[in-house]
């Protein structure tokens, strides 16, 4: 009776081993022999090779020779393997689990070459390492910097003749760079339209923020700045510039909505004015910005961002942006764009004809997005 009970606890311990070994397998050795790229695998059991810059929401931005910088759910990464050192965040919760010297003043940090096997990150410095969760993992980046950063550029265009010739042209640029607790992201908007060869529109929006995380939610935002002219809205300038405090509503793989609200100061400048009227004003503000982002399918994502400035009626009072973007992926860089835009200022200034500019202004915006 013995033996065979001994015998059954053998042949369990064996199987837990083989489900053990089973499940972290050993990587291919074309990837264990390479130091010189990132590897990751797919859970289709494709491999990719190239440069992992950043993890960020959920989403992994993989750059390969063949496919160019590629965005790949972080879901569908089964195992993944670095050549140099990355710095990963991890849920504050994880950082009892065990204690690290790396960062003292910043326990939620480690950084080392790092390791993926389906549900495990390994991060290694050196003789030591430590073992997170996938779940625990918030962010990863690479601390070599150009991986750092990303640059987009969309360009649309409407053109009709006849009767009427009318052309359009519309520029979008952005520039973003992530860390693990920071976000720096500067944006560029401008409008350009005649018709019969008479100038419809001409509106420039610059705008940025800097971002530094204190948890997974709450961040601060000691700069963020709009720089916005339109002569057909009678601004010659408006630039707006305060501080805010944010959180993060929604943290999700597909979903992301982030809200931030605080003081800024504002200095206007009109286009024209009527006699013995101010050209200019600078006043006290404040500013409120929700941004959202929702991966809608594997190759269409929504992007959102909604913006609002409390400012005195002299200055144009409360004023509104916003900006809806469906983005198609039609290769790994070049994305099919369709904006909706609506800029509405709520007590528009009248110019030196007496005239008052309408207070909403709606664009619908079809064009090519290419990430550098």
């Amino acid at each position: 009776m013995q033996t065979r009970l001994s015998r059954i606890i053998a042949s369990l311990i064996v199987s837990t081993l083989s489900l053990q070994v089973a499940k972290t397998e050993e990587l291919p050795s074309f990837v264990q022999k390479d130091s010189e790229w990132d590897w990751l695998e797919l859970d289709t059991g494709e491999w990719l090779k190239g440069r992992v810059k950043t993890m960020y929401d959920g989403d992994l931005e993989f750059d390969s020779d063949h496919f160019g910088v590629i965005t790949i759910s972080w879901d569908d990464v089964k195992r993944l393997k670095s050549s140099g050192t990355q710095t990963v965040r991890m849920r504050q919760s994880a950082t009892q689990k065990f204690t690290t010297e790396q960062n003292p003043k910043r326990p939620d940090l480690l950084s080392g070459q790092t390791q993926l096997n389906t549900d495990t990150l390994i991060v290694k410095d050196g003789p030591t390492s430590a073992s997170l969760s996938r779940e625990d993992v918030l962010g990863l980046v690479s601390n070599d910097k150009s991986d750092q950063w990303s640059f987009k550029l969309s360009l649309g265009g409407n053109f009709r003749s006849g009767n009427t010739d009318v052309n359009e042209y519309n520029i979008r640029a952005e520039v973003d760079r992530r860390t693990v607790s920071t976000r720096l992201n500067l944006a560029y908007l401008g409008n350009f339209a005649d018709s019969d060869s008479i100038e419809t529109a001409n509106n420039h929006r610059l705008w940025g923020y800097y971002d530094y995380f204190f948890t997974s939610r709450i961040f601060v935002r000691p700069i963020g700045f709009e720089y916005f002219k339109d002569p057909f809205q009678n601004l010659d300038s408006r630039i707006t510039a305060g501080g805010s405090f944010g959180y993060k509503l929604v943290d999700g793989s597909d979903l992301s909505m982030d809200l931030s609200a605080g003081p800024a100061i504002q200095w206007v400048r009109f286009d024209t004015v009527a006699p013995d009227s101010d050209d200019s004003t600078d006043n006290v503000a404040a500013v409120s910005q929700l941004d959202l982002d929702w991966e809608i399918s594997k190759n269409l994502d929504f992007i959102g961002t909604y913006s609002l400035q409390y400012a005195p009626d002299e200055a144009g009072g409360l004023s509104l942006f916003t900006q809806n973007t469906f983005q198609y992926e039609l290769s790994g860089n070049v994305d099919l764009e369709t904006s909706f835009i609506w800029d509405r200022t709520q007590s528009p200034v009248p110019d030196a004809s007496g005239q008052t500019p309408d207070k909403d202004d709606f664009r619908v915006i079809l064009g090519i997005g290419i990430e550098l």
